[in-house]
């Protein structure tokens, strides 16, 4: 399939109140679903999603994230009667009833402001851009419905005095490959982790760990 930065683009010198999908075809947990294209309006002052109905292809814009038998393709916003792409999705198209498929599983990025405790939404989003760490920090059981396999990265850096720790909601489980430990404290410390979906423990198992950026 073609690059997502192709498949959507503003229309227009000044972009206007309209998107344009163009014509593609995607392999979805459910099959392979072909959307034809055309001209979608976004809602003036809003951010919201450049989305194809994964039954009839047709695209739209919704302002709802993670809505079932969806793909999103772009997040996209509108001020002043002006639209315009605000970021492409991670590995976007996702398919938002994960699965397999090009792109599927893999929901969008938010941005999580620094709290002492964070409830992160997994009906909606995929990785969690966490705020730079000025305390310790518990994260609590996810919101939401998750399926076997589905994936949640959180991104976490230490502020420049560090030392702030991690506390783990038990609907969270580490192993003996990375331990909970295993989590960076020193100072300006920046890093991700992974976890996936595992329906038979109903955990959220620890599967992987990327430090030293």
């Amino acid at each position: 399939m073609s690059l997502i930065s192709t498949q959507i683009a503003p229309v227009g010198a000044i972009g206007g109140l309209t998107i344009r999908v163009y014509p593609f075809t995607v392999l979805t947990s459910t099959g392979l679903v072909s959307c034809g294209g055309g001209d979608v309006s976004v809602t003036n002052n809003t951010v919201g999603y450049i989305i194809a109905d994964k039954t009839t292809g047709i695209p739209a814009y919704t302002t709802s994230a993670g809505t079932a038998n969806k793909i999103y393709l772009a997040r996209v916003g509108a001020t002043a009667g002006t639209a315009s792409v605000i970021t492409y999705i991670d590995n976007a198209p996702y398919d938002a009833d994960g699965g397999g498929g090009s792109g599927s599983g893999t929901k969008p990025a938010t941005d999580v402001a620094y709290n002492s405790s964070i409830t992160p939404d997994i009906n909606s989003y995929g990785i969690f851009n966490v705020g730079t760490l000025t305390g310790n920090i518990t994260i609590n059981a996810p919101t939401g419905t998750p399926s076997d396999g589905q994936t949640a990265t959180f991104r976490f850096t230490q502020n420049g005095t560090g030392g702030w720790t991690y506390t783990w909601n038990s609907a969270f489980a580490f192993g003996t490959d990375v331990v909970a430990a295993d989590l960076p404290t020193t100072a300006s410390a920046s890093f991700e982790v992974l976890f996936r979906y595992n329906t038979a423990s109903t955990k959220w198992r620890c599967v992987g760990l990327i430090r030293g950026f």
